[in-house]
């Protein structure tokens, strides 16, 4: 398998806390002209989205050693402003630690251990395949262009209880 080393995972998301804790990023009360600072990270979340889309769209006008460099670079830094976003959040009094939790167990439920036949029979009528993928014990649901499809009992992720009450008040009192 080709994971990724947690611990390479945890040293970087370190260093994104100091690095922000360092430029006074996450000092202060957060929530007090938090419209201001989380517009700026929000955009600066986006920018580098654009970023890795770029890199994917440049592909045919630079060489493959440099696209690819490129690619890692912009994954990376998604990466980076990705957890220093989730920091902030954090020091707004968001839950972030069981947000991401939640998120990733919603995100396994995609992959379900059973499938009832009446399921099964909808998925074929309806042009997804159902294979079984028999390292994990759990069923992948793909469409015609293999992409990962949610079961039809899936239901999303709740959040809302992790977001500071006084959070999007804040907002509109500034």
């Amino acid at each position: 398998m080709n994971k990724i080393d947690s611990n390479a995972i945890a040293a970087a998301f370190d260093s994104v806390h100091e690095f922000n804790d360092i430029s006074g990023q996450l000092q202060g009360d957060m929530v007090k002209g938090v419209d201001l600072s989380l517009s700026l990270i929000w955009e600066e979340y986006q920018e580098s989205l654009e970023a890795l889309e770029k890199a994917y769209q440049d592909a045919s006008q630079t060489s493959l050693q440099d696209y690819e460099e490129e690619l890692l670079d912009g994954a990376c830094d998604l990466f980076v402003v990705t957890m220093g976003f989730l920091q902030k959040l954090k020091v707004a009094g968001f839950n972030v630690e069981e947000a991401l939790m939640r998120v990733c167990k919603n995100n396994m439920e995609k992959f379900p251990a059973v499938i009832p036949p009446q399921d099964y029979n909808w998925y074929e009528n309806n042009g997804l395949t159902v294979t079984r993928n028999a390292d994990y014990g759990r069923f992948v649901i793909k469409d015609a262009n293999m992409k990962t499809r949610k079961p039809v009992d899936f239901k999303p992720v709740v959040l809302v209880d992790l977001v500071p009450a006084t959070f999007f008040g804040s907002l509109s009192n500034g």
